[in-house]
């Protein structure tokens, strides 16, 4: 998708926090900051593998699949996968973005991206906030609405 025609149309944004006691934004960061080892501590992925470019550099690609309970085929699971390619890292700001770049789920122009944030007593927060066009996101969850 062009990106003049990604940012026209209209879009599904959401935000994930998770506030963690104890563990501080530096001994977070490396867990996400090392894109490529995703699957370590991500507990849905099965199947993981770098496809393209230098370990967690800008542009590199990986594979990612899982399965799941479907609830459309009566509950038998399912497998899910993923090409992800990172966009923009930020180790000083503690930010990792990717897009989706193709996937057997219906998303398309979808991006994510994780913050790893301080608080100001004791802990982190960790953020994971998205982009998605709208039609896509219909298109994926099988609902159809007029615009």
């Amino acid at each position: 998708m062009e990106k003049e025609e990604w940012q026209q149309q209209r879009k599904w944004v959401g935000k994930l926090t998770a506030k963690l006691t104890g563990p501080k934004p530096d001994q977070v960061w490396p867990f996400f900051q090392d894109y490529s080892n995703f699957h370590k501590w991500h507990p849905t992925l099965d199947v993981y593998q770098q496809v393209e470019g230098l370990h967690g550099h800008l542009g590199c690609v990986r594979y990612c699949a899982g399965t799941s309970l479907s609830s459309s085929n009566g509950g038998e699971e399912t497998l899910s996968w993923a090409m992800k390619k990172l966009v923009a890292i930020d180790p000083i700001g503690r930010t990792l973005t990717y897009e989706v770049i193709d996937n057997n789920t219906g998303l398309g122009a979808y991006v994510a991206t994780f913050t790893v944030l301080s608080e100001p007593e004791d802990g982190c927060t960790i953020e994971r906030s998205f982009a998605m066009a709208k039609k896509m996101a219909e298109d994926a969850l099988g609902q159809t609405q007029s615009q």
